[in-house]
């Protein structure tokens, strides 16, 4: 009873160490949303967000939701403005429309699924207003 047991142990190591699954082996945490213009202006703005994985590679075609635009960073986390995706530009940028109605220091909470992966990528990021 021992022998198969043991066989089936040595076979199940050899292949999990010769066939990794590459998908297995990405997390959320290698993806980075960065800001392409980090200052913005009162009004109705574009703002686009550019997605990179670890290697600092473009990563197209995600589906970016779960937006959130606040002034937490100015201790008015209650001040929100209204964040929508515009289009998808290419070399993993993403276009968004914000309306912001003052200026300061604004977050900007966002999520993303990226094709393959099933962990979600979020970030927070900083964005400074202007009048």
């Amino acid at each position: 009873m021992k022998k198969p047991l043991a066989l089936l142990a040595a076979i199940a190591g050899f292949a999990g160490a010769t066939f990794p699954i590459p998908s297995l082996l990405a997390a959320a945490s290698d993806y980075t949303f960065e800001i392409v213009e980090a200052t913005a202006m009162v009004g109705d703005t574009p703002v686009t967000l550019r997605l990179v994985d670890a290697d600092g590679e473009p990563v197209e075609a995600a589906v970016v939701y779960a937006l959130r635009l606040d002034m937490a960073p100015d201790g008015m986390a209650a001040m929100t403005a209204t964040l929508q995706p515009v289009e998808e530009l290419g070399d993993g940028r993403y276009r968004f429309r914000a309306d912001f109605m003052m200026e300061g220091n604004w977050r900007l909470q966002i999520a993303a699924k990226v094709q393959g992966e099933t962990a979600t990528v979020t970030a927070e990021l900083s964005l400074e207003v202007q009048p």
